[in-house]
């Protein structure tokens, strides 16, 4: 997952996940050289739920490649 702030673009690979007070917190994988966590609040699930139902292509990733659909040569 790419994440972007004011202090870095990181590409971040998951780790762990742990539940402080009321935020889901995502921990890099240890493997990464930039240790950082991911605070997500209740809103934040919520409204990334909402989206998801509403646009649901948008939801789901799409392959960057994938199988050709030019047609079998010969037929």
């Amino acid at each position: 997952m790419k994440v972007k702030s004011k202090l870095a673009d990181i590409d971040f690979q998951f780790g762990k996940f742990e539940v402080k007070r009321n935020h889901l917190v995502i921990h890099s994988h240890p493997d990464q050289t930039m240790q950082s966590k991911v605070y997500v609040s209740p809103d934040d699930i919520f409204s990334g739920l909402v989206r998801a139902f509403l646009f649901p292509a948008r939801a789901l990733p799409l392959p960057s490649t994938g199988p050709s659909l030019d047609p079998i040569p010969g037929v």
